[in-house]
């Protein structure tokens, strides 16, 4: 293309555009879109970034993904050093175009297949390296939903034992001889271990931390989950086969003792009873948890009561979720039906 033609053209049009009143001008603004086509043109010799990208932001979906100008907004994108941006537009571009059944330009299709490059691998792994740096709460904010969908820390987490709660599920006839909570714990810990790292985070169980009920020692966690080494959530588990206000009690109110620093507590409780006492014992649970004998800063707020939160998770018919309020703290219960 003839750069001096161009820039002769782009006058010309200009001057002409100056010289209508505003009712013709108004008349052209069906042509908007298309006016805009043959600007990128000469735009994008000028190197006119600023006015390239806000055309680009004006453009409709078929004109941006015109094959007329791919190339030319891919390159915009390579050329400003924006290669993860540049490399969500050509696989969006690739994506319209195969929904219009439209055949592929070999220039388009080369851009296409030669899109991961090592500068885009370069730029992702710094962006992967930043992410890791992000707060708890922050990260949150930007895993992709089919990961984990919860934007909050407080569900995120509680998503994540639901997640692996269901791998648990799929396996029950392997569970059928477990009596003891460390046992399903272990399952649990295993499985977390393959999904919290991904954000940076550890998983531990049993780690001696703050006092124990007796005041003689340290206490012993079932899992904490820790983020940059500082504390996130404590995780407290028990085997329930029918109501035992004494084993609820002792467990609950064992997590107020282990470190009243920790904003995130999760009760955990493996339901082993019979199939028609699920939703019974999952009542009686509740009421003594209610009961127990909190300290002063981890009394429960009766007022409030217990929100449940089980229509908040997909596919968690076997399962009850609910969140309690302590104080300025937030207890979190997972109670799950493996019921023979």
């Amino acid at each position: 293309m003839d750069l001096q033609l161009l820039r002769q053209a782009a006058e010309t049009w200009n001057n002409t555009i100056a010289a209508l009143n505003n009712q013709e001008k108004e008349g052209l603004n069906e042509l908007d879109q298309h006016i805009h086509m043959i600007d990128l043109h000469h735009l994008d010799f000028k190197s006119d970034a600023i006015k390239i990208a806000s055309i680009i932001s004006q453009l409709s979906k078929n004109n941006l993904y015109n094959q007329e100008i791919i190339a030319l907004i891919y390159n915009f994108y390579i050329d400003g050093g924006h290669h993860e941006k540049a490399y969500d537009y050509i696989k969006n571009a690739e994506k319209h175009l195969n929904g219009l059944t439209e055949k592929i330009e070999p220039k388009i299709e080369m851009l296409i297949n030669d899109a991961f490059s090592t500068k885009l691998e370069s730029s992702l792994q710094g962006s992967f390296s930043q992410i890791l740096t992000l707060s708890p709460e922050s990260l949150v904010r930007i895993v992709p939903t089919q990961l984990n969908d919860k934007r909050v820390l407080d569900e995120f987490i509680l998503n994540e034992f639901v997640q692996t709660v269901k791998i648990i599920k799929e396996k029950i006839d392997g569970l059928s001889q477990i009596t003891f909570e460390d046992k399903y714990n272990d399952l649990l810990l295993a499985i977390l271990r393959l999904r919290l790292p991904i954000w940076g985070w550890e998983i531990s169980d049993q780690a001696r931390i703050g006092k124990s009920p007796t005041k003689k020692g340290a206490g012993e966690s079932d899992l904490i989950i820790r983020a940059g080494g500082n504390i996130i959530a404590l995780v407290e588990a028990l085997v329930l086969g029918k109501r035992n206000r004494t084993s609820t009690q002792k467990h609950i109110k064992k997590t107020t003792t282990y470190a009243d620093f920790v904003e995130r507590y999760y009760m955990i409780i493996y339901y082993t009873g019979t199939a028609v006492g699920f939703d019974k014992t999952w009542e009686s649970y509740k009421d003594d948890a209610s009961l127990t004998s909190f300290t002063k800063d981890f009394e429960f707020d009766a007022a409030r009561g217990y929100v449940d939160l089980t229509a908040k998770f997909p596919n968690t018919k076997s399962m009850r979720i609910a969140k309690s309020f302590h104080g300025d703290r937030e207890f979190f219960h997972l109670f799950i039906d493996l019921s023979r």
